[in-house]
């Protein structure tokens, strides 16, 4: 099958779209199939994607070449500016939604119902159950994006009272909600709080007011290698999300033996399956308590993580999405 991947930002930028993306054209191509990318992320020093051409800033006369010697034409994020380009070659189209597409706000709304319309007339793919609910169901699958683990459980003895945070000093990521839930939690608990984000001194002043500075570290931003000793050494991983389309962070941490308490909000639930416990979003006072229930259960709640962990490999993600395109093709 020769397939055509666009996805807007991609390797060698950092992000999540950027990774997924990447897993999947190289796990699609050792199986045999042909990979051409279109992205809008100029080259860098980086070394190319493995066995797949990658067409950066394309014209549209390469777009039209590439979409009419294409089996199926893929969006990583649907592009109202480049996903009519499908329509006139007639390529078979899969949409890959990556977040929910609320209809609130003036211009932000206008923009997702334009989006909720140009999803009928492709394939869809959610990455969650919640970004689903926004998408016509009959032309909607939802694949979990794929889960490859840069560190494991060490295997030691780990403080029961540890705690980590990993994401950006933003709102949205609710670390401010971890830091009241602390305060609410004996002095045995201490919180490592790895990112970075304009929030980062707000949040430091909350500390002091609070009168848990002692208690929580603010790192700032750390590399996977260095990441890799925060994650095995902590217990419980604090997901305090205001709104997360996914939670890819949820699974890192389980694979560093993490016991996980998050939001319920967005795909969390399903991205910590067995292995945590949810709690109403912004509700310091809630997620006090589960944190508590948490460092008392860690391990009946971490019984069934590899076993979780599986229904993210790449190579079973990847053929899930290859069933999608097959169905696209056939119509």
């Amino acid at each position: 099958m020769n397939i055509l991947l666009e996805s807007r930002v991609f390797h060698p930028s950092v992000g999540g779209m950027e990774t997924v993306a990447r897993q999947l054209a190289e796990a699609w191509v050792r199986r045999g199939h042909d990979v051409q990318i279109a992205t809008q992320t100029p080259i860098g020093s980086a070394e190319e994607v493995r066995a797949c051409e990658v067409y950066r800033l394309p014209s549209l006369s390469t777009r039209l070449r590439l979409l009419s010697n294409a089996d199926v034409y893929v969006q990583s994020g649907i592009s109202l500016k480049t996903l009519p380009l499908g329509w006139i070659t007639q390529t078979p189209m899969v949409v890959i939604h990556h977040n929910m597409l609320p209809l609130k706000g003036s211009t932000i709304g206008v923009r997702n119902g334009m989006k909720r319309v140009a999803s009928r007339f492709s394939e869809n793919i959610a990455v969650s159950e919640a970004v689903a609910n926004d998408l016509p169901r009959d032309q909607t699958s939802v694949i979990h994006n794929p889960f490859e683990p840069s560190f494991s459980d060490s295997g030691q003895d780990v403080e029961s009272h540890r705690l980590l945070f990993v994401g950006r000093l933003v709102s949205v990521k609710g670390a401010d909600i971890a830091l009241r839930a602390i305060a609410e939690l004996d002095e045995r608990y201490i919180l490592d709080i790895c990112g970075e984000g304009p929030e980062r001194d707000a949040l430091e002043e909350l500390a002091h007011r609070l009168k848990i500075a002692d208690r929580v570290t603010f790192h700032g931003w750390v590399d996977h290698q260095d990441l890799a000793p925060l994650a095995q050494a902590a217990a419980i991983q604090l997901i305090p999300s205001r709104y997360e389309p996914f939670g890819i962070v949820a699974l890192e941490g389980i694979a560093a033996g993490c016991a996980i308490v998050a939001a319920d909000t967005g795909g969390l639930p399903e991205a910590v399956g067995p292995c945590g416990v949810l709690v109403s979003p912004n509700d310091s006072g809630t997620f006090a308590e589960a944190i508590h229930h948490a460092a008392a259960n860690r391990s009946q709640l971490l019984s069934h993580r590899q076993e979780h962990l599986r229904h993210f490999h790449i190579d079973t993600i990847a053929d899930q999405y290859l069933d999608v395109f097959s169905q696209a093709v056939c119509g």
